[in-house]
């Protein structure tokens, strides 16, 4: 795992950039000790040694410290300068609550004290800026530059504050300023990249691609750095050449540390590099796995990223009328957008492109969802169909047909979902669509099954308050049950039941607000204990956790063993303090013996206890019983390397790899148990299975090839190596399934 880049922490690089890193991470860590000994090299080295608690202040700004509780462990009231630090923390304690008369006396009675001191400068300057006076900010920060000639940091401040007035020829010589006083390169890196910002800034881009270029020289291993140039590079226009850093960006380790954060970035850049050169095939590929799920990618971004491929597709298709993956990319954009007709006229343009014993199966597929979102059952049906003459084999193909027949005829949609579950038991996400057909068809006690193993399956997730596929494709389904609902309501307002399901329905089709206000009209008849079972599930699903443990607690108090209010409560309990935790397993404990197949229970054991003895039993025997599950063995073998039993875990892992080899949780986290041990080389092989099973084929290779320089089997290496590259070109040559939903059939 790559260090976190120096830019992130520029501020701290105080007095010869030796303590700010080095004391605020001990202090992150917690490690008094080594704060107080960076902290007192920093200050015997400095020929300012209140610059030195300034910077110290500043960084600490931002972190959650009581300033007495940190500094009078740190230092030692007797020094020389103890009054004068005294005041300096004061100042900065004042400049942080917000109270600017107190900050302005400490700043004052500091430069009174001693003039030739930057510290009562910098703090004179912050607090200026903060009250909106800039021309005195200014005037302080150059006070402060002038004094500590010798530091970076007073000239970093005032080049950020030029920066932030837009006067960029002040801000680039104070960068420099600072880039020639600092003899750290990770610092002066992070100051040339400013520099080359400023430039660009002012419209000078071939001159802020040469400052870049030096920033990576001096910070070579900083992915942001490397990114900023490709950025730099695209705004010169100098595409090819920032297609050649964004590609050797895409393959660098580095990319995970820090960093996933990084890789839409990246591929986002890439793509905007293939646009200008008119590769577009490959740009709207890459703008695709920008938008793959990412655990840091925010929905702005995740907006721009949707703007710039629609605005590629468009580009692609127009340029390019005979390319087909152009017009299936855009249909399936325009789909997802919910222009169907749009969408529709892509697939007409589609399939004249080809004879009809020629056409592609991806065609016939993207025509029956844009048939089947405009009504048009029988023709959706007729398409998918189609799709399966030619390909009877396609998994995507027996799953759009599911999803067709629901709406047709629900009762043979189950049917459908049930045969998938029947070549791949255990699915949770078709067991989780199948749950809530047969909960629009009321059998609440089907959907209650499918929903429990889903959930053993789905690692804890309650899979059918998210599964889009069948809110989405069902509509017209669920339209016809409401409809009934509503019509029995007139004629029997009292009909719990028809009041229940219209509850549900809204709660499938997300009008979350209408499922809440029909089922609490539902709830004034406490003995229908489906509406109190659906309450559960809309009060979860709008975050009341406590509106859906009293909606489970009624359940419960006339049947006691209805295991999905069950967990609901218990969850719950467990999380309000250690001593009702221990309560609750005690609980549990005495359930699952009583009850051998409240799997809910064993689940919720094993996650409230996984590093005691008793949830690796709980997880064991999970393993155990549901052996077409792999879940259950990856969870266990988690628990196992968390107590630090890694030959266990690794057999517990393997275990239920065994039993689905497309889990990269579980290759991911046999690489961790592989590293632990000093298996390196087979780490990194595990480790390369977790990135090919999520179709990220560069890192995979980059795993599989630094497995094989530390020794793994060539031969096996090899055939890794190729089954990478054969993914990579399906991801960056056509990119058809980019943009649609991973189904995992």
């Amino acid at each position: 795992m790559a260090e976190a880049p120096l830019g992130m922490e520029a501020r701290q690089f105080l007095s010869q950039a030796r303590i700010g890193l080095a004391v605020v991470t001990a202090l992150d860590e917690r490690d008094l000790a080594t704060a107080d000994e960076a902290l007192q090299v920093s200050l015997a080295e400095s020929a300012d040694p209140l610059l030195v608690w300034a910077g110290l202040m500043q960084a600490l700004r931002d972190r959650d410290y009581t300033w007495d509780e940190w500094i009078a462990q740190m230092h030692d009231p007797s020094s020389a300068e103890n009054e004068a630090v005294t005041a300096l923390i004061d100042g900065y304690e004042a400049l942080s609550e917000e109270r600017w008369e107190g900050c302005q006396r400490a700043a004052e009675e500091l430069i009174a004290d001693d003039p030739t001191s930057a510290a009562g400068y910098l703090l004179m300057g912050e607090l200026m800026e903060m009250v909106g006076c800039m021309a005195e900010a200014v005037e302080a920060f150059k006070t402060a530059d002038q004094l500590a000639s010798q530091d970076p940091y007073a000239s970093y401040q005032l080049a950020e504050l030029y920066a932030q007035l837009n006067l960029f020829a002040e801000a680039e010589a104070a960068y420099l300023r600072a880039s020639e006083r600092s003899p750290d390169p990770g610092l002066r890196a992070w100051l040339y990249h400013s520099v080359g910002n400023t430039l660009q800034e002012r419209g000078q881009h071939p001159e802020a691609v040469e400052w870049h270029k030096r920033a990576v020289s001096a910070g070579p291993n900083d992915p942001l750095l490397i990114l900023a140039l490709a950025a730099s590079l695209l705004d010169a226009q100098q595409f090819d050449e920032a297609t050649v850093v964004a590609e050797g960006l895409m393959s660098r380790p580095e990319l995970e540390g820090q960093a996933l954060i990084l890789r839409p970035q990246v591929q986002v850049a890439l793509a905007a590099a293939c646009y200008n050169v008119g590769t577009y095939d490959r740009a709207a590929a890459l703008c695709g796995l920008a938008l793959q799920p990412q655990p840091n990618l925010d929905p702005e971004t995740s907006g721009e990223i949707e703007t710039q491929l629609h605005r590629i597709l468009e580009k692609w298709s127009t340029t390019s009328p005979d390319a087909l993956d152009a017009r299936l990319l855009l249909g399936n954009r325009l789909l997802a957008m919910g222009q169907t007709f749009s969408a529709l006229v892509q697939v007409r343009a589609a399939m004249r492109l080809q004879a009809e014993g020629e056409r592609e199966t991806n065609v016939d597929l993207l025509n029956s969802r844009v048939q089947l979102a405009e009504g048009n059952l029988e023709g959706a049906l007729a398409a998918v169909d189609t799709a399966l003459v030619r390909a009877p084999a396609e998994p995507y193909s027996r799953y759009q047909r599911a999803l067709v027949l629901c709406s047709l005829d629900p009762e043979e949609g189950e049917l459908a979902f049930s045969r998938i579950l029947a070549a791949e038991p255990g699915n949770p996400i078709a067991l989780s669509d199948r749950a809530l057909i047969r909960m629009g068809l009321g059998r609440h006690s089907e959907a209650s099954e499918d929903m429990q193993a889903a959930f053993i399956q789905g690692d804890g997730q309650w899979y059918p308050l998210f599964a889009p596929g069948i809110p989405l494709y069902g509509r017209p389904f669920y339209a016809d049950l409401a409809r009934e609902a509503r019509f029995t309501l007139e004629l029997v307002p009292q009909h719990i039941e028809a009041r229940t399901r219209l509850a549900a329905i809204h709660l499938l089709v997300d009008q979350k607000d209408e499922a809440m206000m029909t089922i609490e009209a539902a709830l004034e008849s406490p003995d229908n204990l489906d509406a109190w079972r659906t309450a559960v599930t809309i009060r979860a699903a709008l975050g009341d956790g406590m509106g859906a443990v009293t909606a489970a607690n009624t359940v419960l108090n006339r049947d006691p063993k209805d295991a999905f209010c069950r967990y609901w409560v218990w969850q719950q309990e467990a999380a309000e303090a250690p001593e009702v935790r221990a309560l609750v397993l005690d609980r549990l404990e005495k359930a699952c013996e009583a009850e051998p197949n409240f799997w809910i229970g064993w689940l919720l054991m094993g996650q409230l206890a996984a590093e005691q003895e008793r949830g690796i039993v709980a997880y064991r025997y999970l393993a155990d019983r549901l052996t077409d599950l792999s879940a259950p063995c990856i969870l266990l073998g988690e628990a196992l390397r968390y107590q630090g039993r890694y030959d266990e875990a690794e057999v517990a892992l393997r275990q239920g790899l065994g039993r689905k080899e497309r889990s990269p949780r579980g290759w991911r986290s046999l690489g961790a148990v592989l590293q632990a041990t000093g298996a390196l080389a087979e780490a990194r092989w595990a480790e390369g299975w977790s990135y090919f099973h999520e179709r990220r084929p560069a890192l995979a290779m980059s795993s599989w090839e630094a497995a094989a320089e530390i020794g793994w089997d060539a031969e096996a290496s090899t055939t890794a190596i190729a089954r990478g590259r054969q993914l990579q070109q399906e991801l960056l040559g056509v990119g058809t399934r980019l943009v649609d939903r991973p189904y995992p059939y």
